[in-house]
């Protein structure tokens, strides 16, 4: 027969051992979903890597003068595909002109951006990606929407601030063949882009 203080010890040493079970359990269970969570996420063929980065969109229409002059056009020698800024269709051969900072990205890197299935070039500079990536280590890219002449500035801002995201898949490295969006993301004046 059990006394008092010796039935609250032996359960107390019961709830312990349980307590300690349950959390190995649950550190494992962790550990394992953590690992394969990684491993999809990051590794999406040999090469590509998947990262989180903020994302926002200009066009000819920024800035004090319009312009589609790129930091880094192809005839300077760099290894990018255009001479000014360009929507292309989105393909792995015609790629839209994005802008970032060259420490992040190399010149001439090509992305691909899931939730718009299209491909994208790194030929201009960024202010604001230099900063985000040189005093807080947060990947930055400006995505070039719209044509290289004068449009309807209200209508394209507004295509503009619904690329923004905060955090957003973007495949660095990416697979030549993904699937491919090749809608115009601004067209007649109206925004077109399709979001997926």
């Amino acid at each position: 027969m059990l006394f008092g203080w010796e039935k609250i010890l032996k359960q107390r040493k019961l709830l312990v051992v349980g307590s300690i079970l349950l959390l190995l359990v649950v550190l494992f269970v962790e550990a394992g979903g953590a690992r394969q969570a990684e491993a999809a996420s990051v590794q999406v063929s040999a090469r590509s890597t998947v990262v989180m980065m903020h994302t926002t969109a200009y066009s000819y229409t920024d800035g004090s003068r319009p312009s589609a002059y790129i930091a880094y056009p192809r005839k300077a020698g760099y290894p990018t595909r255009h001479n000014l800024a360009t929507e292309g269709r989105g393909t792995y051969a015609d790629p839209v002109t994005m802008a970032s900072y060259r420490g992040e990205l190399p010149i001439g890197s090509i992305v691909y951006l899931p939730y718009l299935r299209k491909y994208f070039v790194m030929e201009d500079a960024c202010g604001q990606c230099s900063y985000d990536w040189r005093y807080h280590h947060r990947w930055h890219i400006d995505l070039w929407v719209g044509p290289r002449v004068i449009t309807h500035r209200p209508a394209l801002l507004a295509c503009e601030y619904s690329l923004t995201r905060s955090a957003t898949k973007v495949i660095l490295h990416p697979a030549h063949n993904l699937i491919v969006d090749q809608t115009l993301m601004f067209s007649n004046n109206r925004c077109t882009v399709h979001f997926h």
